[in-house]
């Protein structure tokens, strides 16, 4: 979905490109809710690589999310969007050359 709604600025484009930067924030947030059903009361089962493996990868879809962002135009990147923090500089003296 993500690569079929475009880069165009739309309603649709910008709902699928949020969700693909928030569920894998979600999805990090919830490792633990995630695998609670794979876990062994006994504590025989190690599920840490399991959930780097899970991390790795909602990481990965995160930047793809932000990759997308970018290329919308929604993420500030060039210099052009800094211009308003740029301090310029009072010009004390000034020379022209007579007509």
């Amino acid at each position: 979905m993500l690569w079929m709604s475009g880069k165009n600025l739309n309603i649709f484009s910008i709902s699928i490109t949020a969700t693909a930067i928030m569920s894998p924030i979600k999805g990090i947030m919830n490792v633990s809710k995630a695998f609670r059903s794979c876990e062994d009361p006994e504590g025989k089962v190690d599920l840490t690589s399991s959930k780097a493996l899970f991390i790795l990868l909602n990481l990965l879809w995160l930047g793809v999310g932000l990759y997308k962002c970018s290329k919308m135009k929604l993420l500030p990147l060039t210099s052009a969007d800094w211009e308003s923090y740029v301090v310029w500089k009072n010009v004390m003296e000034t020379s022209s050359i007579p007509p």
